[in-house]
C-alpha cells in the first residue's frame, strides 16, 4: 500500500504485507484495512508505514465501514454474518447471523443503524447496534445482486446498485 502526500502526489513510503487492500475505514483516529484474500482486519501505522495488530474476520470477509463509535462493521459472505470490531484495541464484539450473503454495508447516521444487503434474497437489512446485540428494524425486497450501498446525506434514503446490471434503486425509509 503506498502513503501518498496530498499537497504534492508525490508516494512518501510504503506499507506491505497484506495481499490486498479491499478496504480502508477509520475508527477514532485509527485506520483499518481489508483484506479480503485472507479475510482479515489490519490496522495501520500511517505514521511509522507499517502494520499493527491484525485479526481474522470470519472466512469471507467482503466489505467494511465504520460509525461514530468506533465500531468496524465487516460483512462476511461465507458465514452469512455481520462482524463488529472495535480498534482501540482490535477486538470482535459482536458476531450475528444475517441470512444469505451479506455483501456491501453502510452506516445511517441519521437513524443509528447499520445497513447490509443480502445478495442471497436481495434485500436490505437495517441493525440497531446499541444494545450489544444487532436487532433487526428494517428488511426491503432490493434490485438483483444488490453488491453497492450508501445513504443518502440530503434525506437518508438509501441507495442500491445492481451488480447484474438491474440498475438503481432508491428506498425512502421512515423511522
Amino acid at each position: 500500500m503506498l502513503i501518498v502526500a496530498p499537497e504534492t502526489g508525490e508516494v512518501e513510503s510504503t506499507i506491505g504485507g497484506l495481499i490486498s487492500v479491499d478496504a480502508l475505514t477509520v475508527a477514532g483516529d485509527t485506520v483499518a484495512a481489508l483484506d479480503r484474500h485472507q479475510s482479515s482486519i489490519t490496522e495501520l501505522d500511517l505514521e511509522d508505514s507499517k502494520l499493527r495488530v491484525a485479526l481474522r474476520a470470519g472466512d469471507g470477509a467482503t466489505q467494511m465501514t465504520s460509525d461514530p463509535f468506533g465500531r468496524v462493521i465487516v460483512t462476511d459472505t461465507d458465514d452469512d454474518e455481520l462482524l463488529v470490531h472495535t480498534l482501540d484495541s482490535l477486538v470482535l464484539r459482536q458476531r450475528y447471523p444475517t441470512g444469505p450473503a451479506p455483501y456491501a454495508v453502510a452506516y445511517d447516521e441519521k437513524r443509528d443503524l447499520v445497513w447490509v444487503t443480502l445478495t442471497g434474497s436481495n434485500e436490505v437489512v437495517g441493525y440497531d447496534l446499541s444494545t450489544g446485540i444487532p436487532r433487526e428494524r428494517h428488511r426491503f425486497a432490493t434490485v438483483q445482486q444488490p453488491n453497492s450501498l450508501a445513504v443518502d446525506p440530503a434525506d437518508a434514503a438509501l441507495v442500491v446498485a445492481s451488480a447484474t446490471g438491474d440498475g438503481l434503486q432508491r428506498i425512502p425509509v421512515e423511522g
